[in-house]
Protein backbone atom coordinates (compact mmCIF):
# COMPACT_ATOMS: atom_id res chain seq x y z
CA UNK A 1 0.00 0.00 0.00
CA UNK A 2 1.33 3.89 -1.19
CA UNK A 3 -0.08 6.84 0.53
CA UNK A 4 0.63 10.37 -1.43
CA UNK A 5 1.48 12.97 0.99
CA UNK A 6 3.06 16.38 0.23
CA UNK A 7 6.77 16.95 0.61
CA UNK A 8 8.32 20.25 2.73
CA UNK A 9 8.35 21.66 -0.83
CA UNK A 10 4.90 20.75 -1.96
CA UNK A 11 4.94 18.21 -4.10
CA UNK A 12 3.49 14.97 -4.41
CA UNK A 13 5.40 11.78 -2.85
CA UNK A 14 4.03 8.00 -2.90
CA UNK A 15 5.28 5.99 0.84
CA UNK A 16 4.96 2.86 1.25
CA UNK A 17 2.96 2.52 4.40
CA UNK A 18 1.40 -0.18 6.18
CA UNK A 19 -2.15 -0.68 7.34
CA UNK A 20 -1.31 -3.83 9.32
CA UNK A 21 1.69 -2.60 10.67
CA UNK A 22 -0.23 0.88 11.93
CA UNK A 23 -2.78 -1.45 13.73
CA UNK A 24 -0.39 -3.32 15.48
CA UNK A 25 1.52 -0.22 16.90
CA UNK A 26 -1.94 0.76 18.10
CA UNK A 27 -3.13 -2.20 19.16
CA UNK A 28 0.31 -2.64 21.34
CA UNK A 29 -0.21 0.78 22.85
CA UNK A 30 -3.78 0.29 24.15
CA UNK A 31 -2.67 -3.46 25.84
CA UNK A 32 0.44 -1.61 27.11
CA UNK A 33 -0.31 2.28 27.47
CA UNK A 34 3.14 2.24 30.03
CA UNK A 35 4.80 1.90 26.65
CA UNK A 36 3.39 5.27 25.47
CA UNK A 37 5.72 7.56 26.65
CA UNK A 38 8.67 5.62 24.75
CA UNK A 39 7.03 5.11 21.90
CA UNK A 40 5.96 8.73 21.45
CA UNK A 41 9.49 9.83 21.61
CA UNK A 42 10.02 8.18 18.20
CA UNK A 43 6.88 8.74 16.75
CA UNK A 44 4.32 11.60 15.90
CA UNK A 45 1.14 11.57 14.05
CA UNK A 46 2.33 12.28 11.46
CA UNK A 47 4.43 9.16 10.99
CA UNK A 48 0.79 7.06 10.66
CA UNK A 49 -0.18 7.30 7.01
CA UNK A 50 -3.75 6.69 7.42
CA UNK A 51 -5.68 9.28 9.09
CA UNK A 52 -7.58 7.70 11.52
CA UNK A 53 -4.84 5.84 12.66
CA UNK A 54 -3.17 9.36 13.12
CA UNK A 55 -5.94 10.39 15.21
CA UNK A 56 -6.20 7.41 17.35
CA UNK A 57 -2.47 7.98 18.09
CA UNK A 58 -2.61 11.83 18.66
CA UNK A 59 -5.56 10.96 20.89
CA UNK A 60 -3.38 8.57 23.14
CA UNK A 61 -0.86 11.14 23.39
CA UNK A 62 -3.70 13.69 24.81
CA UNK A 63 -5.22 11.08 26.92
CA UNK A 64 -2.10 9.95 28.43
CA UNK A 65 -0.51 13.38 29.07
CA UNK A 66 -4.20 14.27 31.12
CA UNK A 67 -5.24 11.15 32.69
CA UNK A 68 -1.70 9.09 32.77
CA UNK A 69 -3.48 6.04 31.57
CA UNK A 70 -4.85 4.88 27.70
CA UNK A 71 -7.35 2.94 27.98
CA UNK A 72 -10.42 2.11 25.68
CA UNK A 73 -12.77 4.42 27.26
CA UNK A 74 -10.28 7.27 27.80
CA UNK A 75 -9.56 6.51 23.97
CA UNK A 76 -13.05 6.81 22.62
CA UNK A 77 -13.47 9.65 25.40
CA UNK A 78 -10.97 11.66 23.56
CA UNK A 79 -12.18 11.10 19.98
CA UNK A 80 -15.60 11.95 20.53
CA UNK A 81 -14.31 15.45 22.26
Amino acid sequence: MNVATYTPHGDFELLPASEDGEKTILGSLLLDSSRLADVAGMLTPKDFAIDSNRRIFDAMVVVEAEFKSVDIVTLVYQLKK
